[in-house]
């Protein structure tokens, strides 16, 4: 069984194409975990507010079929890979870890964005502190403890 991580984003209607990725993801995989969303200021340009969290989850298919499967995610919310990097979008799926693989084809895991961006390793620490990086080989705990940001991320009470 393939443990994987994915983070996810949006700034558009974010709090229900979130919520409507989670509940897809849970039907496709087996749910394991799932942080708590947070809000963060947009990153690389100026745009509105983000929604962010991130799910494991486990599968007995191979990464290609997870990767298919997230792309379709994303388009089915509305997602065009023809944006810019930097832009508002309705859904940013982005495979994180799969098992403790490291690669560059076909993505480059573990995602480079676990060491960089406080929206997806804060959420990652949530559900998986004691989960050791693939190439730093300490805990995702660890690895927050010495995170230097200006960040500031909220929590969202979830509604209900």
């Amino acid at each position: 069984m393939n443990l994987f991580y994915v983070s996810l984003g949006s700034n558009i209607n974010p709090l229900h194409n979130l919520l409507s990725a989670i509940d897809v993801l849970k039907t496709r995989f087996i749910h394991e975990q799932c942080s708590p969303i947070y809000k963060s200021d947009s990153v690389g340009f100026q745009g509105s507010a983000f929604f962010n969290a991130v799910i494991g989850l486990k599968t007995e298919a191979s990464i290609t079929h997870v990767l298919a499967s997230l792309k379709t995610i994303e388009q089915q919310h509305g997602r065009r890979r023809t944006e810019e990097k930097f832009s508002d979008r309705t859904l940013d799926l982005d495979l994180l870890l799969f098992n403790q693989m490291t690669t560059e084809q076909p993505c480059t895991l573990p995602h480079p964005e676990i060491l960089t961006q406080a929206y997806v390793l804060k959420p990652l620490v949530d559900i998986a502190p004691h989960l050791q990086h693939p190439t730093q080989h300490v805990t995702m705990q660890s690895l927050w403890a010495t995170f230097s940001t200006s960040t500031q991320l909220e929590h969202i009470p979830l509604p209900g």
